[in-house]
């Protein structure tokens, strides 16, 4: 019988002798491949998605199933897709325009406002993240960054076409209303 001592070298001595045959087999050209997509990685030129050559099909698969979850108010788990998301595909605003929806509507407010504001990092022609955020600010009693992300949006929209740059409209004028009676209730 064998030592477990002994039965722990063997087992080592094969992982070491597979593992020193795989790093033979792989060619300069591999290495030198891995290399420059390691490189792009690091230096925030790919995703992680990208790096692990994750195919864009099911980033929006898992993106579709993540948004049917949410309409079906099922938040915790389309909270836990999007999460996942924002990490394999940071640079898509989609997702964390989701994650504050899904925190609106679950009233983390300010969780919601850091993902809307993510999200308008990545693109700020995202009227449906700034009304929401300022919708966050004006829930919470503010003046200014309401106001801000009202005005902003309407600013996009001088024809007065899109529905989210009407309804920073209707806010905005509900604001200037109740900033100019304080006793006006929400």
């Amino acid at each position: 019988m064998t030592s477990p001592e002994t039965q722990k070298t063997e087992n080592d001595e094969k992982r070491l002798k597979i593992f020193s045959e795989a790093l033979e087999s792989f060619t300069d050209e591999m290495v030198e491949d891995f290399q420059k997509h390691f490189e792009a990685f690091t230096e925030g030129r790919i995703t992680p998605a990208e790096f692990m050559q994750i195919p864009r099909e099911t980033i929006l698969q898992l993106s579709q199933y993540g948004y049917l979850q949410f309409q079906r108010n099922q938040f915790k788990k389309a909270e836990s897709i999007f999460q996942g998301l924002a990490v394999l595909d940071p640079k898509n605003p989609y997702h964390h325009m989701m994650l504050g929806t899904i925190y609106y509507r679950t009233d983390e407010w300010l969780e919601a406002a850091t993902q809307y504001s993510m999200a308008l990092e990545l693109d700020p022609n995202d009227l449906a993240s700034r009304v929401y955020r300022g919708e966050i600010y004006y829930k919470m009693g503010y003046n200014e960054e309401p106001l801000a992300d009202f005005e902003e949006t309407i600013r996009r929209d001088p024809e007065g076409r899109d529905p989210w740059a009407n309804r920073a409209r209707f806010l905005k004028e509900k604001l200037l209303e109740e900033m100019k009676n304080p006793m006006t209730l929400s």
